[in-house]
């Protein structure tokens, strides 16, 4: 099944955008700025790839960094409004392959896609393929283990996002933890540098001071995953070596 086939409706969705103005996600998005910053301050005209780009909403602040961005989406229709902000855009169908060469980019961010796409292994080696060597890489996801999810299971429910109901509309593949994500990256030739999550779930307190210091200290709980690694190697492996 293709990345492309599996979110069709979303793609169509130019507007489905809307949902990154959500103060939950504003969280996630400063985490990933800033560990765009923490590497490179003002951006200095380094090459960004942004994997699922749409319509380049949250690419516009990697531009405002300073960063010559790049964006490869399935959806034209969204694309069209991308370029119209400044991105240098492809469009591909992202489950077969990266279409750039080796070695194009100092940086690499993909914002909630690995969950989407239903071999992590091979879409981890095409990143790493593209980033330069000690390129960056950052990778938000859902968090599976986050402390609502844990909740639901001790009442005997499934997450909303695995659900066959919800995961119609989430369009989630493949759930991550904490400690599943960094163990792809680390076996596909990255060095995991920071980990975090943008909040831990309070109920109605979601998005206060105290949910967002339980996720400092608590990272493996939050919501999202935030995480960014740099390339060290890529391992020639065969398939079956690998269980994701």
């Amino acid at each position: 099944m293709k990345y492309v086939d599996l979110n069709r409706e979303a793609y169509n969705n130019v507007d489905g955008m809307g949902y990154v103005r959500k103060l939950t996600q504003q969280m996630r998005i400063k985490l990933a700025l800033d560990m765009l910053k923490e590497s490179m301050p003002d951006g200095a005209g380094a090459k960004l790839l942004s994997i699922g780009c749409c319509t380049g909403e949250i690419e516009v602040l990697f531009k405002e960094m300073g960063f010559l961005v790049y964006g490869v989406d399935g959806s034209p229709i969204a694309l069209k409004e991308a370029r119209r902000r400044g991105v240098i855009t492809k469009c591909a169908d992202i489950s077969n392959g990266l279409p750039y060469p080796d070695d194009s980019f100092e940086y690499v961010f993909a914002g909630e896609i690995i969950e989407h796409l239903m071999h992590t292994r091979t879409f981890l080696e095409e990143v790493n393929r593209v980033l330069k060597p000690q390129g960056v890489v950052i990778i938000t996801t859902p968090n599976l283990a986050r402390l609502e999810d844990r909740l639901r299971f001790l009442l005997g429910r499934t997450p909303k996002h695995t659900t066959p109901i919800h995961n119609y509309l989430y369009l989630h593949i493949r759930p991550f933890t904490m400690d599943s994500l960094k163990k792809a990256l680390e076996f596909t030739g990255f060095i995991v540098e920071r980990a975090e999550s943008n909040y831990v779930y309070l109920g109605p307190l979601k998005a206060s001071r105290l949910s967002r210091l339980l996720a400092i200290i608590f990272p493996s709980l939050g919501k999202t995953l935030v995480v960014k690694a740099r390339k060290k190697w890529l391992k020639n492996t065969t398939s079956s070596e690998w269980a994701l």
